[in-house]
């Protein structure tokens, strides 16, 4: 079995919020990461620009379930709420970056049958 035929599965990340009991599901899809590509995010600049692309990033996983939250408020939860990306627990920065390359495994599908042939 080669990488692209591997299915990837990465569970979501759910955020409480323990005193108003609100929920965030952060996770990818297409048009989530298309609506950070159309912003100018780039993933691989997640580790070069560390201070503004987590939040970038971190603002965009909101996008797919909660398309109307806004970047200061996502921004407030991640620093003020969880206490910034130094207080977030381990493998929780990875886990965004899995979910937003998740988001591309249906465009590498090789395992469903093409209705056309393309010959070259």
């Amino acid at each position: 079995m080669s990488k692209l035929d591997e299915k990837v599965n990465v569970k979501p990340i759910t955020l409480r919020d323990t005193e108003t009991g609100d929920t965030y599901i952060l996770e990818f899809n297409r048009d989530s990461v298309k609506f950070a590509e159309d912003r100018g995010f780039v993933i691989d600049d997640v580790s070069k620009f560390p201070m503004t692309k987590w939040h970038e990033l971190f603002y965009y996983a909101f996008h797919m379930h909660h398309p109307r939250v806004a970047k200061a408020n996502t921004d407030k939860i991640l620093d003020e709420e969880l206490g910034g990306i130094t207080a977030l627990p381990d493998g929780f920065l990875e886990r965004l970056v899995e979910l937003y390359g998740a988001a591309f495994e249906p465009l590498v599908d090789t395992s469903k049958n093409s209705k056309v042939q393309i010959e070259m």
